[in-house]
């Protein structure tokens, strides 16, 4: 939860949501942190090159997509 709190209080400060998104997934092997993500790129509808490689990455456990 402390997690997403930060990444939340980050895209209210006005923080870059992709940048935030690469924060949370990099080196991370939880799928908790991906629902984080998803969560910010939703809060901000963001369609962006990151959003779109997160929601169609096929093995997103895979390093191949990272």
């Amino acid at each position: 939860m402390a997690l997403e709190d930060w990444a939340f209080s980050e895209l209210e400060a006005g923080r870059d949501p992709d940048e935030i998104v690469r924060d949370l997934v990099s080196g991370h092997e939880s799928v908790a942190t991906l629902g984080i993500a998803l969560g910010i790129l939703l809060e901000k509808d963001s369609m962006s090159p990151v959003a779109v490689a997160l929601v169609s990455c096929q093995r997103i456990a895979s390093e191949e997509c990272a």
